[in-house]
C-alpha cells in the first residue's frame, strides 16, 4: 500500500514516542483522526482468562463517552470481539459485524456502543500471544459512516503493526541487577536470568535448587511455601501482591538461613498501563541480630535513605516529622515515600505500615 505523507509522518511519530512516555498520550487521537474513528482503545489482554490487564481509552470529552468508560468494566465480558479473539489468538484481526451472533443491531454490546460512543461498528487488531498476553488497538467508527472502508482497514492494520513493534520495546522486563544472588522468572515462573552468585547456590543445592527450570527449596515444607508465594507473586497484577519473603534453611552447622525476597516486576506497553513481566527473587543470609529496620530494608529492597524514611514512619513519625529528622525537604521525603509505595505495591501510608507489621511479625 502506498503511504501518503500524513500516514508516513504518523508512523514516524509512533517510533519517536517509545522514547517519551507522555507522547503516547497524543498517539491515540492522531490515530483516530487518521482513520476517521470516534473512539480508540488500547489494551493488554490475558487471552487465556479473557480479561483485560490494562486499558486506555481515547475519545471525545463528553458525558456519554465518560459514562461509557464507567460502564465498560461491567460489560467487557459480553464483548463479542474479545471472546472471538480469545478463541482465535493468531487471527490478529476481527470486526464486530463478523463476530456478533444473531441480529446485529439488537445485540446489547452494539446497542451500548451506539448509546455511549455513537459508533455502530468497531474493529480490533491484536498481537500474536506472547506469555499468554496479547496487545490490541480497537477503533469505533461513527454510526453515520457505518462500516469502515477497505482502505481504512488497510491503514488500520499497518498502523497497528508499527504501534505494536514500537510499544513492545517498552515492554522489556527490568534488567536483573547482577550484584548478589538473584533470579528473574518469566510470567510462567521459569527462570529466565540468573546471577553468578545465584547459580552457585542452585548448583550446590544450598537450601535452594533448580527443578525443571523453576526455583524450588530443598526441604519439602519450604518448597511448598515457596511455591505458594511464587503463585501469588506471578498473579500480582490481579491480586495486588507486593513484595513477600520467607526464610529457607541451608546445610546446618550454624549456617544462617536465606532470607528470600520475591518482587513482582512490571513494564509498560505503550503508555497504557503496567503489565506484569514476571518476578525477581533475591536471597541473602539472614542474621537475627540485624539492627532495627534492617530486615525491612532487605525484604523490601530499599535504598538506605528509603529505609530511613520508612523506619521513622514505622516508629510513628509523620512524613513532615521524618523529613525534619533527616534534614530533607517534605517534597524529597514524599519522593522517597512514592518509591517505597512502588516497591511494596501499596498506595497509602496505613497500608504500608500494615505490610511492615506483617513482615516484622513473620520474622519473629
Amino acid at each position: 500500500m502506498a503511504l501518503d505523507e500524513n500516514l508516513s509522518g504518523l508512523i514516524g511519530r509512533v517510533y519517536a514516542a517509545r522514547q517519551d512516555g507522555a507522547a503516547w498520550n497524543r498517539l491515540g487521537p492522531e490515530i483516530m483522526a487518521a482513520l476517521g474513528a470516534r473512539v480508540a482503545l488500547m489494551t493488554t489482554v490475558d487471552l487465556a482468562r479473557e480479561s483485560f490487564l490494562a486499558t486506555r481509552f481515547f475519545g471525545p470529552d463528553d458525558t456519554p463517552f465518560a459514562q461509557g468508560l464507567a460502564d465498560y468494566p461491567e460489560l467487557w465480558a459480553s464483548d463479542p470481539t474479545l471472546r472471538w479473539a480469545s478463541r482465535h489468538p493468531h487471527a490478529r484481526f476481527c470486526a464486530s459485524d463478523r463476530t456478533v451472533e444473531g441480529d446485529y443491531e439488537s445485540h446489547p454490546f452494539v446497542a451500548w456502543n451506539l448509546a455511549r460512543f455513537n459508533a455502530s461498528h468497531w474493529y480490533v487488531c491484536y498481537s500474536a500471544p506472547e506469555d499468554g498476553l496479547s496487545h490490541s488497538l480497537s477503533i469505533h467508527i461513527p454510526a453515520a459512516q457505518g462500516a469502515a472502508s477497505r482502505e481504512t482497514l488497510r491503514k488500520f492494520r499497518l498502523l497497528f503493526e508499527h504501534v505494536d513493534n514500537a510499544a513492545r520495546i517498552q515492554l522489556r522486563p527490568p534488567a536483573l541487577d547482577q550484584a548478589g544472588a538473584a533470579v528473574a522468572l518469566d510470567r510462567a515462573g521459569a527462570i529466565s536470568d540468573c546471577t553468578a552468585a545465584a547459580e552457585t547456590t542452585l548448583a550446590q543445592s544450598d537450601g535452594l535448587t533448580r527443578a525443571d527450570g523453576r526455583l524450588s527449596a530443598r526441604a519439602p515444607r519450604e518448597a511448598e511455601r515457596l511455591e505458594r508465594l511464587l503463585a501469588l507473586a506471578l498473579d500480582a497484577q490481579r491480586n495486588g501482591t507486593g513484595a513477600s519473603s520467607l526464610l529457607v534453611e541451608r546445610g546446618g552447622g550454624g549456617t544462617p538461613p536465606w532470607l528470600v525476597t520475591l518482587r513482582p516486576t512490571f513494564a509498560d506497553y505503550g503508555g497504557i498501563g503496567a503489565t506484569q513481566t514476571g518476578v525477581q527473587v533475591r536471597w541473602r543470609e539472614f542474621r537475627p541480630a540485624l539492627p532495627d529496620g534492617a530486615r525491612l530494608q532487605l525484604v523490601l529492597d530499599l535504598s538506605p535513605r528509603e529505609a530511613e524514611v520508612l523506619a521513622l514512619l514505622v516508629a510513628g513519625h509523620s512524613l513532615e516529622s521524618a523529613a525534619c529528622r533527616l534534614g530533607i525537604s517534605r517534597n524529597t521525603a514524599r519522593v522517597h515515600l512514592q518509591a517505597i509505595f512502588a516497591k511494596t505495591r501499596t498506595t497509602r501510608q496505613a497500608e504500608l505500615l500494615q505490610l511492615c507489621a506483617r513482615l516484622e511479625a513473620a520474622g519473629d
